[in-house]
């Protein structure tokens, strides 16, 4: 293994640019297949967050809590990475509540979803809705914001 990486710390960073990718890929392709309305094409993307956590545990643990050495920073290509999944939720929320307003709304629904994530993984005893209507809550919320 450490033949092709200098240290344990290079190669969880590779795994994670491709994980964050696969995720990326997963939100874009969820979305092409979805119907072309705006608000449906975000709930799709959170659904398909939430499939992506479910199915690939794993992955999903090593993407958002594998913890750095004290002191250092998140590599430039790893926060790329991350910010391509992003991206795909702020483009969708863009159609939804406006430009102006995009990169908080995906930031809220994006935070949601990783949080019902965490608790699912580490309180999977907490009554929660199902993951459909927990997204079409927050989607819906984040509708009902801009609409205020």
């Amino acid at each position: 293994m450490y033949l092709h990486f200098p240290d344990k710390q290079a190669l969880i960073e590779t795994v994670k640019i491709e994980f964050f990718a696969d995720l990326a890929q997963t939100l874009a392709d969820v979305t092409r297949d979805a119907p072309h309305d705006p608000v449906a094409m975000l709930r799709a993307a959170g659904q398909a967050y939430l499939g992506f956590a479910a199915a690939r545990p794993g992955h999903y643990a090593l993407m958002f809590h594998t913890a750095r050495a004290e002191g250092t920073d998140t590599p430039n290509n790893v926060r790329a990475a991350g910010m391509d999944a992003f991206h795909q939720l702020v483009a969708l929320a863009e159609a939804v509540v406006g430009e102006a307003d995009a990169h908080d709304a995906a930031t809220n629904l994006w935070l949601a979803l990783h949080g019902r994530v965490s608790i699912r993984r580490t309180m999977p005893w907490f009554p929660m809705p199902d993951d459909a209507t927990y997204v079409r809550d927050q989607v819906d919320a984040l509708v009902h914001r801009r609409t205020r």
